[in-house]
């Protein structure tokens, strides 16, 4: 990782001018839709309405000043973010006690997932670990829904806090800790990949290797996993999403080669 992937990481942050993750009313009703009728939505309007202020009390905070250094800034951002996420939280919390059948679950579900994921691409300092938002790109059962909202649950926060970590040790020079954090990072990028495997095609591919003009990204993290992973579920994952992404590489060549006749 370099200082520059952290320097545009803080720029994001601070150009955004809103904390992550935050669940904007858009986000509310693409997730619901009409699954929120009668009774349940003036509770789940006033659940949200409630949370939409909480929220706008962190955005409306002093974030910074002249005399902060980047690392200090970091560090304020990974405490907003962290207040924000308990917020969120807290917001999926209240709506699980309105209903509890499959289609309620499964909304809040994708709730999670949209904004969970949609905040990581502000705070990412690794381009090569993208967690891909497959089932807004293609179906997929609720079984895998549910399977991602796991890994969600179980990942996320310890992942936030090391990406931040991390973009913190690399401005130090503290390379040899930013390495094990990004270690960890494609460890968990691996158990994601494995979870969504069946899922890729060429678009999701697209999205999942960020850097696919070079190439070199797509196969160092290939080389990293057949390295350091033992399971064979994954090692035949990664094989498959190299004759994907081989396939996306040979078309975009075509393409220009087309274009330039």
């Amino acid at each position: 990782m370099s200082t520059s992937l952290v320097i545009a990481v803080l720029s994001s942050l601070m150009g955004s001018g809103l904390v992550q993750p935050i669940c904007t009313p858009r986000d509310f009703h693409n997730a619901f839709g009409n699954s929120i009728q009668g009774d349940n939505e003036f509770i789940a309007k006033a659940i949200f309405d409630d949370y939409a202020e909480q929220v706008q009390a962190i955005n409306s905070g002093e974030t910074e000043n002249a005399d902060t250094t980047p690392s200090q800034q970091l560090a304020i951002e990974l405490q907003r973010a962290t207040e924000a996420d308990m917020l969120f939280d807290e917001l999926l919390s209240s709506l699980s006690v309105i209903n509890n059948d499959i289609e309620w679950r499964t909304s809040i579900a994708n709730l999670r997932r949209s904004v969970l994921l949609e905040a990581r691409k502000f705070t990412n300092p690794w381009p090569a670990t993208v967690w891909v938002d497959v089932p807004s790109i293609t179906t997929v059962p609720d079984s895998v829904l549910f399977q991602i909202d796991t890994f969600l649950l179980n990942n996320i926060d310890k992942d936030r806090t090391e990406r931040f970590m991390a973009s913190v040790l690399q401005l130090g020079g503290n390379v040899l800790k930013c390495k094990a954090y990004e270690k960890q990072s494609m460890q968990r990028w691996g158990e994601y990949l494995d979870i969504i495997a069946p899922y890729i095609d060429e678009e999701v591919a697209a999205a999942l290797y960020p850097q696919l003009n070079t190439g070199e990204e797509v196969q160092r993290i290939a080389n990293w996993i057949y390295k350091n992973s033992n399971d064979t579920k994954i090692h035949e994952s990664v094989s498959k999403q190299l004759a994907i992404w081989n396939t996306i590489k040979k078309k975009q060549n075509a393409a220009r080669l087309w274009s330039t006749d």
